[in-house]
């Protein structure tokens, strides 16, 4: 994205978090060249059929079905760069949109922009996508307007957040929630996010008998991290780091799995030391 102007296309399908994380990015890239935000209505259905050149980045969770939505095939000249922002498009077959036949239609115009190692790693050694044609894209931290301040409790809150979904690692928050419940009762826990399997994780909570001390809630909106006492971040795989740094805005520790890139957002320590690198997004 080198050239005078660039034209994004947000759909509305990304989660508010991820919302502000690349609106952010936006406001950096707008301080070196011109760039024009499009919020997708139905009026962009296709858009590439009648505009075919140019220079555009489609951020949407489910980028492929944004790209058969603006007719990517039909794109014919410039640089076109879409946001991998969900890893569950990988198994999808929809539109028959698989990453060969993408990369076939639209030759070398279209780039995919990662923002992990994770799915840097995968796109390139798995999926044999091009060199050329795959970059890794960290997402920076944004401050959050909004004023949070720490319920007076001597409850301790453990959270996450996280789709509901046959590829997310919910089972594992599942059982997290029983071993505390054996081993520690006072401690509450909540599970937040959306996805297809909320009733199912749910009625799991229930028929474990861990309902009283584990909080399943399906939110299209913000919360208040803050109000955690620690965050866990375990993902089979992730796209971004969007929820460690959402928890870094609150000042509340995380405690995460072994995956690429991780060791350059958090590092041991205690709940007084944790600081943020806001150049890089970082907190150490």
């Amino acid at each position: 994205m080198t050239k005078n102007r660039l034209k994004c296309f947000l759909f509305n399908d990304l989660e508010p978090w991820e919302r502000r994380s690349v609106e952010a990015l936006l406001e950096e890239i707008s301080t070196r060249i011109s760039v024009e935000t499009i919020w997708v209505t139905e009026s962009q259905r296709r858009f590439f059929h009648f505009t075919g050149e140019g220079q555009y980045w489609i951020v949407a969770k489910n980028w492929q079905r944004a790209l058969h939505f603006l007719s990517s095939k039909s794109f014919k000249s410039g640089k076109l760069y879409v946001s991998v922002l969900d890893v569950n498009q990988h198994k999808s077959s929809l539109y028959g949109l698989s990453f060969q036949s993408i990369l076939s239609r639209s030759s070398k115009s279209l780039t995919f922009l990662v923002h992990s190692p994770m799915e840097y790693r995968f796109l390139r050694d798995i999926k044999k996508v091009p060199q050329e044609q795959v970059q890794l894209l960290p997402l920076p931290f944004y401050r959050s307007s909004r004023s949070y301040q720490r319920k007076n409790s001597d409850e301790f809150r453990l959270g996450t957040l996280c789709q509901f979904d046959t590829e997310s690692n919910i089972p594992f928050a599942i059982a997290v929630s029983h071993f505390i419940k054996q081993c520690a009762p006072q401690v509450r826990m909540d599970i937040m996010g959306r996805g297809p399997l909320y009733n199912h994780f749910a009625k799991m909570v229930n028929e474990l008998e861990i309902g009283e001390m584990t909080n399943v809630v399906e939110t299209v909106s913000d919360f208040d991290i803050s109000q955690w006492d620690l965050f866990l971040y375990f993902p089979l795989r992730n796209a971004h780091f969007i929820p460690v740094m959402l928890a870094a805005a609150s000042k509340v520790p995380v405690l995460s799995v072994d995956i690429p890139g991780i060791e350059k957002f958090i590092t041991s320590g205690d709940r007084k030391s944790t600081r943020l690198n806001s150049s890089h997004g970082y907190i150490s």
